[in-house]
């Protein structure tokens, strides 16, 4: 191994800024801080996370995917609700 494969191993290794959010939402979820139900906001997200309202509307089509959330979008207020019980049961 070389300096040139260690360099590729890390650049595949690198994720986006949605997946990095993913991440630490569908851990949060799968360990209970937010509830099932629980609305939630793309923006106040995006503010705990330093980044804007678009990688956390990406990562929350990831999880929506997943059947971890579901989006209701209604005009200014985005709502996501939780639905930890079916999504564990899909991972």
């Amino acid at each position: 191994m070389n300096l040139n494969d260690l360099a590729a191993n890390v650049l595949q290794q690198q994720r986006s800024t949605p997946d990095l959010i993913a991440d630490a939402l569908r851990e949060a979820i799968l360990r209970g801080i937010f509830q099932e139900g629980q609305s939630l906001r793309q923006d106040e997200i995006a503010t705990q996370f330093g980044v804007s309202r678009i990688p956390v509307r990406e990562a929350l089509k990831q999880l929506e995917a997943e059947g971890l959330v579901t989006l209701h979008l209604k005009s200014r207020c985005d709502r996501i609700g939780v639905d930890s019980t079916r999504g564990a049961r899909n991972l």
